[in-house]
């Protein structure tokens, strides 16, 4: 079976191509003509378009997509209405726990395969049945605002400062930085607009003004059009672009740290907690549906782990 993935994006070309122009070949008629392959393919296609009109984000479309083509194409032999909770359980054995993918992986196929054969076929897999990993709960990274500075001081790249002192500056995820347009700077009510994030709902974030200042010395250089942050020809910068800038910043400060672009969020949201501003506030700035995601930063907050006497000092 070839790879889905292309499969998908060809079988638009490929069905005209194998009609005559003038023909009027019934839908039906010329689906009995096509492949197993092909008839699957369509189907993914209408998923990924489904999913699209469902406001899934492009990210999760890819991520779906991507699942199901890896799923499907371990069962070759298998009709795709056929599969279900057994495949489903092999695939998770002899893949995903082989090549020691990560819980988050498995969860999304599950989910992915379930939204599929709902939309597809009309089918409920009682996928209730399956085992879902329980994911593992790390304490993420938290920098110093010395350290938060340090990375700051240590980009000479006017451009790259300004990327990085927005994300710290107002929590941002990195996607939610790049997908930042000039317009969404309000410096009159001194606030930043974020739109379509994550679970495609809106929020607003404050602006800081030291960051408003930042932010209209970069504007005066570089001059963006439509994006905050351009690219190649005017393009919004991609978020790879803005790890690798990261990185080497992380490096020039010496940090020994392992720090991600989200350290950087979760370090703005601990930082907000150690200087007492409330929980539920720090929720709508990182746009949270769940108290419970903002509470990790209580428990790793320095002030309160900090106060807390060893016995071992009274030794």
């Amino acid at each position: 079976m070839k790879n889905l993935k292309s499969i998908v994006n060809q079988t638009a070309m490929n069905n005209q191509s194998a009609t005559p122009k003038n023909s009027q070949v019934p839908r039906e008629k010329h689906l009995q003509t096509l492949s197993k392959e092909d008839d699957l393919s369509i189907k993914i296609r209408d998923f990924r378009i489904y999913l699209a009109l469902k406001r899934y984000s492009n990210r999760t479309i890819q991520n779906y997509i991507s699942l199901l083509s890896s799923f499907f194409n371990y069962f070759p032999e298998t009709d795709e209405r056929s599969i279900g909770i057994s495949e489903i359980e092999t695939y998770n054995e002899e893949v995903i726990l082989k090549k020691n993918y990560s819980a988050s992986y498995q969860n999304q196929l599950i989910s992915a395969v379930k939204a599929y054969y709902k939309r597809i076929h009309g089918m409920e897999l009682r996928l209730e049945d399956i085992e879902r990993p329980k994911l593992p709960k790390r304490i993420p990274t938290v920098l110093s605002p010395r350290e938060v500075k340090k990375i700051i001081d240590s980009t000479n790249n006017l451009k790259h400062k300004a990327i990085i002192s927005t994300i710290y500056s107002a929590g941002l995820r990195v996607g939610e930085a790049c997908n930042l347009c000039i317009s969404d700077i309000d410096s009159v009510r001194m606030v930043i607009h974020i739109r379509s994030a994550k679970g495609n709902k809106d929020r607003m974030v404050n602006l800081s003004e030291k960051l408003l200042i930042l932010l209209r010395t970069y504007y005066v250089q570089y001059r963006p059009k439509k994006y905050l942050f351009e690219g190649w020809e005017h393009g919004k910068y991609s978020t790879r672009s803005v790890g690798q800038l990261l990185k080497k910043a992380v490096q020039r400060a010496k940090i020994r740290k392992h720090v991600t672009v989200h350290t950087r969020r979760h370090s703005f949201a601990t930082h907000l907690v150690e200087s007492g501003t409330d929980i539920h506030y720090i929720q709508r700035l990182l746009g949270h549906t769940n108290i419970k995601t903002t509470t990790i930063y209580i428990h790793i907050a320095k002030e309160k782990i900090a106060s807390i006497r060893s016995p071992f000092d009274d030794l």
